[in-house]
């Protein structure tokens, strides 16, 4: 290693130590719901009507990613369409507020996802900012039609949310990438 490398080396080190890194930390599961598969288990088309799941940000930081558990609604589902993602703040009855421009959007070709079953991981090209304790709406649907359903469970499985308008709780986690302090 020549010295100009060692060098460099010892400084990057240095200011990673300090704390003079990156101003975010690498993202990681910050809300989720993902019980174990049983009784009492329900999936909700997402086409032509999107569904929503309330959540609550447990930190500051910004959303880059959401996973929703998705199924087959018939025997050979159609998967043309692409699901489509998109963060709202709610309003003062706890429902989405469509009435302003989402916060964050993304969008995945279902990929992998088997007929019977599986998780999504949906890239936000838009990633909103979420405040720790205020309640957001994750909202899904698709950009055509799509035989597939948003998986979830009876019962409030997840209580710092709901899924709208039915109750329960929508399958799916957020992933923040949170802000260092200084």
């Amino acid at each position: 290693m020549t010295r100009r490398a060692l060098l460099l080396t010892l400084v990057v080190a240095a200011a990673i130590l300090r704390g003079d890194g990156p101003a975010l930390a690498a993202n990681r599961v910050d809300q989720q719901n993902t019980p174990a598969p049983g009784t009492g288990g329900f999936g909700t088309s997402i086409y032509p009507n999107p569904q929503a799941q309330t959540f609550t940000a447990g930190a500051i930081g910004e959303l880059d990613a959401v996973s929703v558990s998705l199924g087959g609604l018939t025997s050979n589902p159609n998967r043309a369409a692409s699901v489509v993602v998109r963060i709202f703040p709610t309003d003062g009855a706890g429902s989405p507020d469509t009435s302003v421009s989402p916060l964050g959007a993304g969008k995945a070709a279902l990929g992998t996802v088997a007929e019977s079953g599986g998780w999504l991981r949906v890239p936000l090209s838009r990633r909103p900012t979420v405040r720790q304790g205020r309640v957001y709406a994750l909202v899904v649907g698709t950009d055509g039609p799509l035989d597939f359903g948003w998986s979830g469970r009876t019962g409030d499985r997840y209580p710092r949310g709901t899924a709208l308008p039915s109750g329960g709780d929508y399958s799916f986690q957020t992933f923040l990438v949170r802000r260092r302090r200084h």
